[in-house]
């Protein structure tokens, strides 16, 4: 299990007071998984905020803790777009009705000596396509 943190320039766009939802798709299988991020730093100067989430290479998870589980056959390895919501307590973890404040799009790997192989049963058929869907 990896601890990574990000900047994101959103706090103009979001009630910083909770804590964030994060939600990952995968672009190969459109699978997804989402939990909430831990905000570690504010600067109101820059106007950013910086978020904390910890990845599994086993497929383990934890909504509340912020631990995001891939290395599965349905959350293998790959591109993901991900969005950010604002949410309304640091105890919500229901997306519905939130705004959205970010998307993008993010390339998930592991260290090759901390992962098991997770191969597919039948041949992949579907294209895996990089996308702008920022707009």
């Amino acid at each position: 299990m990896t601890s990574n943190e990000f900047d994101l320039m959103l706090l103009d766009k979001s009630n910083v007071i909770y804590k964030p939802i994060l939600q990952f798709v995968s672009q190969e299988t459109e699978a997804g998984i989402f939990g909430l991020a831990t905000i570690i730093a504010l600067d109101t100067k820059q106007r950013f905020f910086r978020l904390r989430i910890s990845l599994t290479n086993d497929g383990t998870k934890d909504i509340e803790t912020g631990k995001f589980g891939f290395g599965t056959y349905e959350l293998p390895f790959g591109l993901y777009n991900y969005n950010v919501y604002d949410n309304i307590s640091n105890t919500n973890t229901l997306i519905t009705d939130l705004k959205i404040i970010h998307k993008g799009m993010m390339n998930v790997i592991s260290d090759q000596s901390a992962t098991k192989f997770v191969g597919k049963i039948h041949k992949q058929n579907n294209n895996v396509f990089v996308s702008n869907n920022l707009a």
